[in-house]
């Protein structure tokens, strides 16, 4: 039985300002595409589907449109990660399961078991959203549940996971221990820490022939190769900029035996850095190493007047401009003077500091929350 492993879509998500729904919705196609291809017997999905626990309007019918297609090719395996609200992610998941669309409920105390059968038997496949303690204490109040492996082993048991059927698990967690080094990136909200709030250990996780894990952006194992994040599908930070995003292709054969590779993924726009100064930047032989439609991270290796314009001309999606030289974003004395500081609007002031730190001009939303806030603050003492 084949499976297509990927995580943490987080559709409507916005980097610097720049929103990833566009390319989302393109990458989502290639990941179908590839499910497709593959004559997959699954699509998993594990954990961190939406950004934001209340999702943006965008990214529900986008997922919608993905799932709709999806749930043509083959049946579809999603947990809620810590960045969905699993209450809203579970919305019509009866009528969804007719459809072949399994989507994990709110914890209940135990996990949700989908058993399938193929040459090789039945198949148990596991669901469990994003737990910490505290969610799971209420359901066993004669137990005392204070770390996360507690956590855990509880719910396995009330789970009566047999160890010597063909199992797998599909969750959303850290999962640490002796020899695990995880490698993390900037755009995860949380990090991987021994007793960490939702870090579990990968003894406990012996019974499953493989883990398909969420929560970590970079693709790589969690101890054994079969206990696998297959990382995120789009670069969400500076500190992906080097890495290949691909989804786990996952062949379950007999107890035992799991077949394991990866397929890239080819986003639409990449996302590059660049360093220098701005004529080596700009220059012909600069141009030529990658697509000028690209987000790009601007690193300057000097403060040249009216470097945003310049470079924005070239490459439109600029996300972010650093300064090298000082340390700064390029705020100098020479800038504005003390005396035009004094007379300038706040919000003006304000926009000005911005581009100045980001690269970009406020959007209309963010012009409008510093607005509110300056009325706030008006005739407050400070």
């Amino acid at each position: 039985m084949r499976f297509i492993h990927t995580s943490d879509l987080h559709i409507g998500k916005t980097v610097h300002g720049f929103s990833m729904t566009d390319d989302q919705s393109y990458i989502l196609d290639q990941i179908a595409n590839i499910a497709e291809k593959e004559k997959a017997d699954g699509i998993i999905i594990a954990g961190d589907v939406y950004d934001k626990g209340v999702p943006t309007e965008d990214a529900v019918h986008e997922f919608d449109r993905f799932l709709s297609r999806a749930a043509d090719i083959c049946p579809v395996y999603i947990v809620a990660g810590n960045h969905d609200s699993a209450e809203r992610l579970s919305f019509g998941r009866d009528l969804l399961m007719r459809n072949g669309v399994h989507i994990t409920d709110t914890y209940s105390g135990k996990m949700e078991k989908i058993t399938v059968e193929d040459q090789f038997g039945p198949l148990n496949i596991y669901l469990l959203p994003y737990i910490k303690p505290s969610l799971v204490r209420p359901y066993f109040k004669d137990e005392t549940v204070t770390t996360p492996d507690k956590a855990m082993q509880l719910t396995l048991d009330a789970s009566d996971v047999d160890p010597n059927a063909r199992n797998l698990l599909v969750c959303h967690q850290f999962i640490v221990g002796k020899g695990i080094e995880l490698s993390t990136t900037d755009s995860e909200d949380a990090k991987p820490i021994v007793g960490g709030i939702d870090c579990i250990s990968a003894e406990l996780l012996k019974p499953f022939d493989y883990v398909a894990l969420g929560h970590i952006h970079r693709a790589q194992s969690a101890g054994r190769d079969t206990i696998r994040y297959c990382g995120s599908p789009l670069k969400y930070s500076e500190s992906e900029a080097y890495d290949s995003k691909s989804v786990t292709v996952v062949d379950m054969e007999e107890k035992g035996k799991v077949g394991l590779r990866t397929v890239p993924l080819i986003p639409k726009k990449d996302l590059r850095l660049l360093k220098g100064t701005i004529e080596e930047i700009l220059s012909p032989e600069a141009l030529k190493q990658g697509n000028r439609d690209d987000y790009v991270i601007v690193t300057l290796k000097e403060n040249p007047k009216n470097a945003i314009e310049r470079i924005r001309e070239i490459y439109p999606f600029v996300m972010h401009l650093n300064f090298e030289s000082d340390g700064t974003s390029g705020l100098s004395d020479s800038d504005i003077s003390i005396e035009d500081i004094r007379k300038m609007d706040p919000i003006d002031l304000f926009e000005q500091f911005f581009e100045k730190m980001n690269g970009r001009k406020l959007t209309s939303e963010e012009t409008a929350i510093v607005e509110s806030i300056i009325e706030e603050l008006d005739g407050v003492d400070i």
